[in-house]
C-alpha cells in the first residue's frame, strides 16, 4: 500500500507546481483520465496473462484449451508482486526524472484578481470625493 500511494502525493506537488494557476483543475482532471485510461485498459490485460503464466493444470475440452484448474500460489503472488513492484519503481524514477530537468518559469506566482467593472467605478468614484475634501 505504501507503494501505491508514495507517488500520488508526489505527482500533485508536481502538477502544483508547474501549471499556472488558473490552469492547475484541467491538469489535474487530465492527469486522472490518462491514469484512468492507462490503469483500467491495459492493466487487467497483463494481471490476466501474468495470472495464466502461474497455472498449472488446465481444462481440456474436445482438445481446446479452458479455464485453469489449479493455480501456482507462490508463483502467482511473487510475479504479481514483481510485477507492481516494477510499475510503481518506474513512476518514481519518472518522478526523480522530472524533478531533475524541471526548470521553472521565470513568471510572478502572484494571483491575479480582477473586479468587475461596477467595482472598479465605485472605487474610481470613491477616489475622485476623497480628492474634492482635499
Amino acid at each position: 500500500m505504501w507503494f501505491t500511494f508514495s507517488t500520488m502525493s508526489p505527482i500533485l506537488t508536481a502538477i502544483f507546481r508547474c501549471v499556472p494557476h488558473d490552469q492547475r483543475s484541467f491538469a489535474i482532471s487530465l492527469q486522472v483520465l490518462f491514469v484512468r485510461l492507462l490503469g483500467t485498459t491495459p492493466g487487467p490485460i497483463f494481471l490476466g496473462a501474468i495470472i495464466d503464466s502461474s497455472c498449472d493444470v488446465w481444462q481440456n475440452t474436445c482438445g481446446k484449451q479452458g479455464s485453469c484448474w489449479i493455480y501456482n500460489k507462490t508463483d502467482l503472488g511473487l510475479r504479481i508482486m514483481v510485477w507492481w513492484i516494477c510499475l510503481k519503481v518506474l513512476g518514481l524514477i519518472f518522478l526523480f526524472l522530472a524533478a531533475k530537468f524541471y526548470k521553472p518559469r521565470k513568471e510572478s506566482t502572484e494571483i491575479k484578481v480582477s473586479q468587475p467593472e461596477s467595482v472598479k467605478a465605485q472605487n474610481k468614484f470613491d477616489r475622485e470625493i476623497e480628492f474634492t475634501k482635499l
